[in-house]
């Protein structure tokens, strides 16, 4: 209840107050209501007007308004340090780790939260599942007639029909397994994140490693063009063109650092690690050894992935359901004992009786009819998933084709011509034979050929990522 204080100021430092007592002490202000009214009524009769005096060096007692403040003041305070404590774990991963691709998905699957919220999910589902065989809990109740002074005492316990808890058992069980296997559709999916992830800070350092090769190129050639130059042989354009070009390697030498950096960001968030901590790791684009056929990636895919495999249990949940819905209509029997005690005669005598609930204007058909409708609806739900994993598996073959073709080519001898085209260009050049812009050329040729074999390979591995995320299933 809120208090207000009615009154005015009539000395500095002197408050009269008429709805309650109050007492100002510096900032302080402590409020002890009494038994009277307020609003700007008037006092109790006998009961004069409080008038208290301000003193910064008084002590006041405390009142229910300082033991108030002061809990709120520690409630703010450690509030906020409880919910910054729940971080530190994150903020304090700042030692460098080195992991490879095997180990990186083994953390992530230890630590990323939703991992742990799937989890939690199927611990969630087995506790349902255990809830449902539970037997419903007897009541007890105790009477007393007043007129015939007479006490009763009794119990009662309702019978379902046992056919009841076993299907409200398998109803629940198809709840764990939807549960389980949506924890391992979560798993693919981090899988698939952290490969992703992981190849592509592989493939930023294979670019900043390309380009860092393509600086130091840029200096020797502008060493060559300014010794030629201080020779006479050639212009002052193609020292400056030479400058140029070495200038603007920089700026790609920083901006493929810049790119590192956000890779080990992303593979850091997966493995629930603080964005800037250091990070190394351990492997090699590389072209995955085999072959692949569609026709068996879609059988794969029909037996293997998740989102098949939790219809296929939600289905069978609901055609569960249906039946428990039926069985619905058998009643349960109620068994009810009672004791009564005559305090008059000073006897007692036990009662004994059943009761069942007869299904006559509840026939449950509507709630049949719900529970087929949703059969209905998974059974629909089931072609539409199918359509969806084979166009997913189809295209993920297709991108796997076109990046194993390109990485072919390169691996058939392009990438080895466009190194020796800019090793005989500087050596034209370094003899006289050939202009600046020819080196430059075959030196941009081969840092351009060099990055798109990489990012084939990185095509390539992330196509087979793909096509086990579409699977349901690792492949290599």
């Amino acid at each position: 209840m809120t208090y207000p204080i009615n009154g005015d100021i009539k000395q500095k430092n002197r408050v009269v107050h008429q709805g309650a007592h109050a007492l100002v002490v510096g900032a302080n202000l402590c409020v002890r209501p009494y038994q009277g009214r307020h609003r700007g009524l008037p006092l109790q009769e006998g009961r004069p007007p409080c008038v208290f005096e301000s003193n910064t060096t008084t002590r006041v007692p405390p009142c229910w308004w300082t033991y108030v403040k002061f809990f709120l003041i520690v409630l703010v305070v450690t509030g906020p340090i409880q919910d910054l404590g729940a971080s530190d774990d994150l903020k304090n991963e700042r030692e460098e780790i080195t992991v490879n691709l095997e180990g990186a998905i083994e953390i992530t699957l230890e630590t990323h939260p939703l991992m742990k919220a799937a989890q939690a999910r199927v611990e969630a589902a087995r506790g349902a599942s255990r809830q449902a065989g539970a037997y419903p809990n007897p009541s007890v109740g105790l009477f007393y007639s007043r007129l015939d002074r007479e006490i009763t005492s009794g119990v009662r316990q309702s019978l379902e029909f046992p056919l009841k808890t076993v299907l409200r058992r398998e109803v629940a069980q198809q709840g764990v397994k939807v549960s389980e296997t949506e924890m391992e559709k979560v798993k693919l999916e981090l899988i698939f994140q952290v490969k992703k992830a992981f190849y592509g800070l592989l493939l930023a350092q294979k670019n900043l490693e390309a380009t860092r090769g393509f600086l130091r190129s840029t200096e020797t050639l502008k060493r060559i063009t300014e010794r030629k130059f201080e020779e006479g042989d050639v212009p002052e354009f193609e020292v400056i063109k030479a400058d140029v070009e070495h200038v603007k390697a920089q700026k790609e030498v920083e901006k493929a650092v810049g790119e590192v950096e956000i890779a080990k960001v992303v593979l850091n968030a997966l493995l629930s690690r603080a964005p800037t901590a250091p990070l190394e790791v351990k492997g090699e684009l590389s072209s995955p050894v085999g072959e692949l056929k569609v026709e068996e990636l879609l059988d794969l895919a029909e037996k293997k992935h998740p989102d098949i495999l939790i219809q296929r249990h939600i289905i069978e949940r609901q055609g569960i359901n249906v039946t428990l819905v039926k069985s619905s209509l058998i009643p349960n029997i109620d068994v009810v004992g009672n004791i009564s005690h005559d305090q008059v005669e000073d006897r007692s005598k036990p009662e004994f009786g059943v009761s069942i609930s007869l299904p006559l204007w509840d026939r449950k058909g509507g709630a049949i009819d719900e529970a087929k409708a949703k059969k209905l609806e998974a059974e629909a739900q089931m072609r539409f998933v199918l359509i969806e994993i084979y166009k997913d598996v189809v295209q993920a073959f297709q991108s796997w084709s076109i990046a194993r073709g390109q990485v072919e080519a390169f691996e058939k001898g392009l990438l080895q011509r466009a190194a020796e085209a800019k090793r005989i260009a500087e050596r034209s050049y370094e003899i006289g034979e050939s202009e600046i812009l020819d080196v430059i050329d075959a030196e941009r040729t081969f840092l351009t050929t060099a990055k798109e074999y990489d990012q084939s390979l990185f095509d390539l591995q992330l196509a087979v990522a793909g096509i086990e995320r579409a699977v349901g299933m690792k492949l290599y």
